[in-house]
């Protein structure tokens, strides 16, 4: 197994950095985060195995950071610090689900073996939910007729696991809800956003979307599941990690996932999270798009609310302000991530929530062909077609398939990527022209 990572979340610079030297020096992988809102940037990108926060931080304190994540990521332990003469909050916070707290000043050993026992316990608990169960080496439980085989995935909802249905070796995709950790209204909640996905899936037959084949409730715990189609493949930010793509290949998916968005949006579904980890890409590079927990559903009443949706990297300015939002707020999402797909690096940045915010409203990336001198002119004009700030001058996903189509189409035609042609109006008004030394 790797290393496990810890996100170190305080608002004073010398405990972030003894904290770091202490976990780092016993094996274990570190990050910080100065308050609440940069560790939600941090935790939006995935990859921890447990937080370690300061109880008093101005902004966003730690109990607001726990109640949020209790939320959003209720399987992540969360270890809360707190001045000895302020252990109620401590009692306060395990109330609210907090794994377990550490006092200042701190005692080294204590600190070490409070992180070995919660991550110990996250692996291994004494008394474990349904999803933990299934997790565990070795099982051989079934739901309804489906053998689990082992775990392979974890979304912000729930665990995915490869099972096998019985009598049949084809490999299928199981996804049981959480609930680890949920209060009785958060688990009603849950249950909701997780058949909504259901009902997503079950509106939707395309060939870039992820298949559904089954879905029930497991009887003895009353936890939903879903059957899905099994798809080998590594998500999209690890197809473009290494960047070894050439600009036709790299556009061949970025239209299957457009055609995907062109389906949903048909039957009036808003996905509202697109974003490299919700897309499945093949050996042969096509595209599945997944992961409907939170789309907004036609005649929905699950939007009615002032709080941020999605993940933060890749929503729209619009979605900085309402929950209530149309197609163009996907293609603007699809914009973001074409962009980092395309060129290996984001288009938008920021230390904080709100300067994340401030930038996707109101600043120009950089123009691509000031980053990649070879980028071709006509992907740079439909990037500016996605990234257009106002919702209306964006186009929907059926024009945008259209246009990767013809641009793939013509660089097989002549075996090349594109030219540093003259722009077209859309880019300058986008993208920042300016020299960088």
């Amino acid at each position: 197994m790797g290393q496990q990572r810890i996100l170190i979340v305080d608002d004073d610079e010398l405990m972030r950095l003894a904290l770091t030297r202490l976990l780092e020096k016993h094996g274990y992988d570190t990050a910080v985060a100065a308050n609440g809102h940069e560790a939600l940037i941090a935790i939006s990108v995935g990859g921890f195995d447990l937080v370690i926060s300061d109880i008093r931080m101005p902004g966003m304190s730690g109990m607001d950071l726990l109640s949020k994540l209790s939320m959003d990521y209720p399987r992540l332990p969360v270890i809360l610090m707190t001045a000895k003469a302020s252990v109620e909050d401590a009692v306060a916070s395990i109330k609210i689900g907090a794994a377990d707290y550490i006092t200042k000043p701190f005692d080294t050993v204590k600190i070490i073996d409070t992180v070995r026992k919660v991550l110990l316990r996250r692996r291994h608990p004494t008394i474990r939910s349904l999803d933990e169960t299934l997790a565990m080496p070795g099982t051989s439980c079934r739901i309804s007729g489906y053998r689990v085989v082992c775990k392979i995935g974890e979304g912000n909802m729930g665990g995915v696991y490869r099972v096998t249905k019985a009598g049949d070796a084809t490999p299928l995709a199981l996804k049981v809800m959480k609930r680890y950790g949920l209060t009785e209204e958060r688990n009603t909640a849950a249950v909701k956003r997780f058949m909504n996905e259901v009902m997503s899936y079950r509106q939707v037959d395309h060939p870039n979307v992820v298949r559904i084949l089954d879905h029930g409730f497991i009887e003895s715990d009353n936890v939903p599941y879903i059957v899905m189609e099994f798809i080998a493949g590594k998500t999209l930010n690890h197809v473009g990690h290494r960047n070894v793509l050439d600009y036709t290949t790299k556009s061949r998916i970025l239209k299957q996932i457009a055609a995907a968005l062109t389906a949903i949006h048909e039957h009036g579904i808003i996905h509202r999270d697109l974003k490299p980890t919700n897309i499945i890409v093949t050996a042969d590079h096509d595209v599945k798009l997944m992961d409907f927990g939170i789309a907004r559903m036609p005649n929905s009443d699950m939007t009615t609310t002032s709080k941020l949706i999605g993940t933060p990297i890749y929503l729209s300015p619009e979605s900085y302000l309402t929950a209530k939002v149309d197609a163009a707020s996907d293609i603007f999402s699809l914009g973001t991530l074409a962009y980092e797909f395309l060129l290996g690096q984001r288009p938008f940045a920021g230390n904080t929530l709100p300067d994340l915010a401030e930038a996707i409203r109101t600043s120009n990336p950089m123009r691509p062909q000031r980053l990649r001198a070879d980028f071709p002119a006509a992907l740079e004009v439909i990037l500016a077609q996605l990234l257009q700030k106002q919702p209306i001058r964006r186009p929907d996903a059926a024009s945008v398939t259209e246009s990767l189509a013809a641009f793939v189409e013509s660089a097989a035609a002549h075996d090349v990527d594109g030219t540093a042609s003259p722009t077209p109006s859309p880019v300058a008004t986008v993208f920042n022209d300016s020299v960088t030394t």
